[in-house]
């Protein structure tokens, strides 16, 4: 191939964006390069200003076809900003923000909040041991008892002085937010917005508020011992929980 560059005794490896070019495998392949390579996403990871300023996030943006999938697959910036979020300047504002929550939980203990009326009859019936009544039932079935209802309306408005509880300290502890979150955020409503000229600034806000809780706020609520929240995967009822209060918060 005429103008080839080739190393004698190497294997030519890639395409590469030059058809004349080929790199040596031992090149592309070397310890150097791995550590090069290492290197350059510990950067992005610890400092995500890196991360806005070689366009990843616009690269996730514009290949999204709509404006209600950003960031919501697994591509390589959603993959670097899960890892950015876990580091300790993060982890300080979710004590902040999110610990009060999760302490809360934790006393509920074996309490479940599921307000689901089918849910919420298994856990009534088997609290009625002289009635002996079945453990399954249908929702329309489980709504003929008024004591069920009663219950599931507690369990709902419960959840909801929960969520609203957590939203206030979420809002509170703002001033702590990461400068690197907020680049990244900034970067993400700018790509948006680039992408989808039409779209309102409130949709766009919305989006990006979005990613801010999916990402951040409840996946620390549905896996807390992830995020240095608890020691331990909480289990059973607390999963349930926190999983409802994810829902409700998104």
């Amino acid at each position: 191939m005429p103008g080839a560059i080739v190393e004698s005794g190497a294997a030519a490896v890639g395409p590469v964006r030059d058809p004349y070019v080929v790199i040596p495998a031992d090149i592309m392949f070397s310890p150097q390069r791995t550590a090069l390579y290492a290197n350059m996403v510990s950067m992005l990871v610890r400092n995500p200003y890196y991360l806005t300023r070689i366009e990843i996030v616009e690269l996730e943006v514009d290949r999204t076809m709509s404006i209600d999938t950003v960031m919501r697959n697994d591509g390589p910036s959603v993959h670097m900003l899960s890892a950015y979020l876990k580091k300790h300047c993060c982890l300080e504002y979710l004590r902040i923000a999110v610990g009060p929550t999760i302490e809360t939980m934790v006393a509920l203990g074996s309490t479940s909040l599921d307000p689901e009326l089918a849910s919420v009859y298994q856990d009534w019936a088997r609290s009625q041991t002289a009635m002996r009544l079945p453990l399954v039932a249908s929702a329309v079935e489980a709504a003929g008892y008024t004591e069920v209802q009663n219950l599931s309306r507690r369990r709902q408005r419960h959840l909801v002085h929960l969520a609203t509880h957590c939203l206030h300290d979420v809002i509170n502890a703002q001033h702590h937010i990461p400068a690197g979150l907020l680049a990244i955020c900034a970067s993400t409503m700018r790509a948006t917005k680039r992408k989808f000229p039409d779209t309102d600034l409130a949709k766009a806000y919305s989006l990006v508020g979005g990613i801010f809780f999916l990402r951040f706020v409840n996946a620390a609520l549905t896996s807390p011992n992830q995020y240095g929240l608890l020691d331990s995967a909480p289990g059973g009822t607390m999963k349930t929980n926190l999983k409802l209060l994810a829902r409700l918060m998104q």
